[in-house]
């Protein structure tokens, strides 16, 4: 796999990357998801518009790349200062206004659809309990609610699964009975 990293903005562990004929932004948690299509232009505007720091590095793999980026993240944030394992909840009290509503943003619209609740949760209660703005506790309780709503749909649909293998079973059986005996009525006649 030729991967070929265009630029990058090493505190953040954001990435431009090149993969054979296609261009786009990968960003934590580096899943496909997280992973968005640009043009060649993008490239560019990231550089001089966007902060991001033009490399020019090629990676046999994208477990390579993450394990760079991951790399420039912890160098980055032992050069600030900034210790390696900052709990959630002191990185959401220090945060701007901008990073919380992003962190919210991607809640809603990723973890909680991606059904990653223990992290959509773990994000909505540290916000509740670094931030006292009206409208992050707002956002924070309505997606809680939201959550405990997802939680619960999937659950009520998902059958157990000794009555599931059962049920499955046996309509394997009858559809399989069901399919002899239209052979037999079908059956041409010689």
């Amino acid at each position: 796999m030729n991967l070929r990293l265009l630029a990058s903005i090493p505190e953040d562990g954001y990435a431009i990357v090149r993969d054979v004929d296609s261009i786009f932004l990968l960003r934590p948690p580096y899943d496909r998801a997280s992973r968005i299509a640009l043009l060649p232009n993008d490239v560019r505007d990231a550089v001089t518009k966007h902060g991001f720091i033009a490399e020019n590095v090629d990676f046999a793999s994208y477990a390579e790349i993450i394990e760079h980026l991951e790399m420039q993240i912890a160098r980055s944030r032992e050069e600030s200062g900034i210790p390696q394992e900052t709990p959630l909840i002191d990185a959401l009290a220090l945060a701007p206004p901008e990073i919380i509503r992003e962190f919210l943003r991607r809640t809603e619209h990723e973890l909680i659809p991606k059904r990653q609740w223990d992290h959509a949760e773990d994000i909505l209660v540290n916000t509740l309990a670094a931030r006292n703005e009206d409208e992050f506790r707002r956002t924070a309780l309505d997606l809680r609610e939201k959550l405990r709503m997802a939680r619960q749909g999937f659950q009520r649909w998902q059958p157990p699964d000794a009555r599931f293998k059962t049920r499955e079973s046996e309509s394997c059986k009858t559809i399989s009975q069901l399919i002899k005996q239209f052979h037999r009525i079908f059956e041409p006649v010689t």
